[in-house]
């Protein structure tokens, strides 16, 4: 069967198949969309989901043999928005050329859209904002647009994300004269470079040779991922590396800092990176397979200190090959479920069609979801190419570029959507805590992102493991800004009480923050929960202490390995230990700080 017939056969079927996971939503315009620049061609690198429900994709579009950023935005039904731009579209060039490759929303509904410029002999990372009308933000560099050099040869930006506090965080690579190395570069509000972030620009090499960053993500205590492909000496590797909010490599992350992973029979090549609601990291790329040759999607997921999780897949990693065909996965994200959907495409009768999958949480694939737990589509006749994938309520967006012709030129902006039936996390918890207030326990939480959530419920328990509710607190409900939240236990549990939040959103859903728990006759001793542990305690830091603290154990033997640090200011605070790559054991923590040490005997078993 030819692909017109194919596709058109898919079009007329939805009436039948609509609301089941993994099919095309026929809501947007069947399903697909397509979108032409200029006959010079154009394609979708990345896209945003506004909270009124309309999409911008953004990427490059030709004109005179040139590239601009361009982007486009979408109403719910796959209509261009008139509202935006020139009927719908935008395009700007910056210097002699430019290509977009990430576009970010802020919380005030401006757009952000990065990627790089050409600049006489060198690449340069390239920065555009825009109004929610599609104008340039006049208040934002020269005239809406950034640029950035690195060492005069060619720098590009990748991916970008936007902290809590609105800073913009830029991630990719630039070229040292020999090779490329992992680059960062953090941006005040205004567009200026933020110098408080090691000095304004932040290059790493990972391995020998040439390292390519292509996603970034920040987590909630403000330290950067930045992920993407290393060379390791013989073959290219999947790689993330952790850098702190002050701008340095993490050194309680991996091997000071950075993760190199080879995934499958030869090379791997890394694309995006997902945090999970429990800080675990997922990671998607390609892998090689050999007899017979043949591209594979890779998944793997990470713990929160950078060694390969062995709950999920084999060891850490999931390869899926779709049908014996070349796949490749390139964007991933995380539902309210735990769920996880890789993006990418396959090749189906010599071209390459968008693809879609749904993996359980433990990483075997989700059969409920389109055909054994795989979806495709084509969107035009020829290769269609994806390049991007978001959530937004029981919609899943793919963004890519459909080629025109067998050879590929021209192209078009490419856009899928697909039926979920599990829609993403509603809100981004940013800080929970307990104190002491007099004889009662006082608890506040902090969110952002907030959408379709009713509110939370505070439960405590005595033992931390059978929990009760005692309060309910509306929601604000709104994705803008950062919320505030306090509560109050005026009876706590002696001597320890331990706290949690239940979030629950207008589906039905709910999901769970961290536990945190406080010692209420002496809130100066350390607490570690559970005691013994398989493979992740909680440890609970007594209010009053300030400044830098470290976390250490210390084994048998007395090596000593350092866990983690952090900048306590004064409140009781939970932060996960992960053991899984301690062997099983006793061993000592200590948590010190200039003035005060701790330490309590755990066991890993």
């Amino acid at each position: 069967m030819n692909r017109i017939f194919t596709l058109a056969i898919l079009l007329f079927s939805f009436s039948f198949i609509y609301g089941q996971a993994g099919r095309l939503n026929p809501n947007f315009n069947g399903g697909t969309v397509r979108t032409t620049f200029d006959p010079s061609g154009a394609q979708a690198e990345d896209l945003i989901v506004q909270p009124d429900g309309k999409v911008v994709a953004a990427g490059l579009a030709y004109s005179g043999g040139i590239a601009h950023f361009a982007l486009a935005r979408y109403l719910s039904n796959g209509a261009l928005d008139a509202d935006f731009g020139i009927n719908g579209k935008v395009t700007t060039l910056i210097h002699s050329g430019s290509w977009a490759h990430s576009i970010a929303l802020q919380k005030d509904g401006k757009i952000v859209v990065a990627g790089y410029a050409e600049t006489g002999s060198s690449q340069d990372f390239a920065l555009a904002r825009y109004l929610s009308n599609g104008s340039l933000d006049a208040s934002f560099g020269m005239g809406g647009i950034v640029t950035t050099d690195f060492a005069n040869y060619s720098d590009e930006i990748y991916d970008i994300a936007i902290q809590a506090d609105g800073k913009i965080v830029a991630g990719g690579r630039t070229f040292n004269g020999y090779d490329y190395d992992f680059a960062l570069v953090r941006y005040n509000i205004n567009g200026s470079i933020d110098p408080s972030f090691g000095g304004g620009k932040v290059v790493s090499g990972v391995g020998p040779g040439n390292d390519f960053a292509q996603s970034v993500q920040v987590q909630h205590d403000g330290k950067i991922l930045l992920a993407g492909t290393a060379f390791n000496g013989t073959n290219n590797n999947m790689a993330v590396i952790r850098i702190t909010a002050q701008g340095t490599l993490d050194a309680t992350f991996g091997s000071d800092g950075k993760v190199i992973t080879a995934v499958g029979e030869t090379e791997s090549f890394g694309f995006d990176i997902a945090l999970q609601n429990d800080e675990k990291i997922l990671f998607t790329g390609h892998t090689y397979n050999v007899l017979p040759y043949r591209i594979d999607v890779a998944l793997v997921r990470y713990t929160t200190s950078g060694q390969l999780d062995p709950t999920f897949g084999v060891n850490g990693q999931m390869i899926t090959d779709v049908a014996n065909t070349n796949d490749d996965g390139i964007g991933v994200a995380v539902q309210n479920d735990g769920k996880i959907i890789v993006a990418g495409h396959t090749t189906s009768e010599g071209y390459k069609d968008f693809l879609l999958l749904r993996y359980l949480p433990n990483g075997i694939l989700d059969h409920s979801f389109g055909t054994d737990g795989i979806a495709t589509t084509p969107v035009g006749i020829y290769d269609d190419i994806a390049y991007s994938v978001k959530l937004s309520g029981l919609n899943i967006y793919i963004a890519g570029i459909s080629n025109n012709s067998p050879s590929g030129v021209p192209g078009t902006f490419a856009l899928a959507s697909f039926i979920n039936d599990a829609t993403p996390l509603p809100v981004k918890m940013l800080d929970f805590t307990a104190q002491k207030d007099g004889t009662a326990v006082l608890l506040q939480w902090q969110t952002e992102n907030e959408d379709q959530l009713i509110g939370y419920r505070v439960e405590k328990s005595g033992d931390g493991q059978n929990f009760q509710t005692i309060q309910q607190v509306a929601a604000q409900n709104s994705r803008s800004g950062t919320k505030h939240y306090v509560a109050k236990d005026p009876i706590p549990f002696s001597p320890i009480s331990y706290y949690r939040l239940q979030l629950l959103d207008r589906s039905g859903s709910f999901s769970y923050s961290k536990v945190i728990a406080l010692r209420n006759n002496e809130t100066q001793l350390l607490h570690v929960f559970p005691n013994p542990a398989t493979s992740m305690i909680q440890v609970q830091l007594p209010s009053g202490l300030s400044g830098l603290l470290t976390i250490e154990l210390v084994d048998v033997s007395g090596r000593t390995f350092q866990i983690n640090s952090l900048e306590m200011k004064g409140n009781a605070v939970s932060t996960p230990v992960d053991l899984t790559r301690f062997a099983s054991g006793v061993y000592q923590l200590k948590v010190s700080t200039r003035q005060q040490n701790f330490s309590q005997k755990i066991v890993k078993q």
